[in-house]
């Protein structure tokens, strides 16, 4: 049978295991650029259904955001998708209204 709970009963320290540091990531291989380019376009896609019309000034401010923090990388992976969503959406009239 169960005891009851008593917040007055001390409690025994559970061990913890030793602190193991984290291995270093490898670095990327040379076809990585496929792989960056595909998740370009699934968040390019993501923000043209999520904010239609709108996408590129997302885009836009979220590339400032991280050029206001010194976030180089992050900058230019915006722009990147600032473009793709531009391309995405100059291939769909129901969202912009016509071809350009």
């Amino acid at each position: 049978m169960k005891r009851p709970f008593n917040p007055a009963r001390p409690r025994r320290a559970r061990r913890r295991p030793p602190h193991v540091a984290p291995e270093p990531r490898p670095a990327l291989p040379s076809g990585s650029l496929q792989e960056e380019a595909r998740e370009v376009l699934s968040t390019a896609r993501q923000l043209v259904d999520h904010y239609g019309r709108e996408a590129p000034s997302v885009a836009l401010m979220r590339a400032a955001e991280m050029a206001a923090v010194g976030d180089d990388r992050g900058s230019a992976a915006w722009e990147a998708i600032g473009a793709a969503v531009d391309m995405i959406l100059a291939g769909r009239p129901d969202i912009t209204g016509g071809l350009n």
